[in-house]
């Protein structure tokens, strides 16, 4: 799958409810595509741009309809060179597009093994049974240990997510409330990530394998307004 972006929040026991941008180590707003991420995307299947919403200045990262079943087309952006034991993910931003993209997900992501699904993230496939549809999702050696679907939350519009990843487990917040709640967490060290990407996914015995690639209809994409990254609070 990829790698993505986020806002991160180390916390030991109590989360805040509405951190102060103040605080954050670093508050990337994306005025330029700042050197902290690393981007991956396939030129002419994917891309990766700063564009303008309203006045505000935000990237846009993309796969294209030019994106086939021949092979993976994703785009993402991923911290580079950093890792986290516990923190917090947040980020606003939104999708566009038809819903027919292979999978998105934003949160956090395997830093030692990109080869293997170990991560803490808001997730949504076009593919996959159960695992499709927008939701809460934690996954250990590419297995799904936890999952809550969340049908109300309409992901084309702007929204601030925010993924605690916790000693004692990973609590998920869209816009301050907290949806999901559960005692797993991965077990390796993990990065902030965003992607998007035409990957096939199916489930098998409870973990996540690759069925191939979708053809694509149209342009798929997200924008990204902020990301920020806070030690513990």
């Amino acid at each position: 799958m990829s790698n993505k972006i986020f806002t991160v929040i180390y916390v030991i026991a109590v989360v805040c409810a509405g951190c102060n941008p103040e605080e954050a180590v670093w508050n990337d707003e994306f005025t330029d595509l700042n050197s902290r991420w690393a981007w991956n995307y396939n030129k002419g299947t994917s891309y990766k741009r700063l564009t303008k919403i309203d006045g505000a200045s935000v990237v846009e990262i993309g796969i294209t309809d030019q994106s086939s079943s021949s092979g993976y087309s994703d785009c993402s952006l991923h911290e580079d060179g950093y890792q986290y034991h516990n923190g917090v993910f947040e980020a606003r931003l939104r999708y566009a597009g038809d819903h027919k993209f292979g999978t998105i997900g934003w949160g956090f992501w395997n830093y030692e093994d990109g080869a293997t699904v170990e991560c803490a993230w808001f997730f949504d496939s076009s593919t996959g049974g159960n695992a499709s549809g927008f939701q809460a999702m934690v996954v250990n050696d590419s297995a799904i240990k936890f999952q809550k679907h969340l049908p109300e939350i309409d992901i084309q519009k702007w929204h601030i997510y925010r993924v605690d990843f916790l000693p004692t487990g990973t609590r998920f917040f869209v816009d301050g409330d907290e949806v999901a709640v559960t005692s797993k967490r991965p077990s390796k060290l993990q990065r902030a990530e965003i992607w998007i990407d035409n990957y096939r996914l199916q489930v098998i015995d409870g973990k996540i394998r690759s069925a191939g690639h979708l053809n694509m209809q149209q342009d798929q994409r997200i924008y990204i307004d902020w990301v920020r990254y806070y030690e513990e609070l």
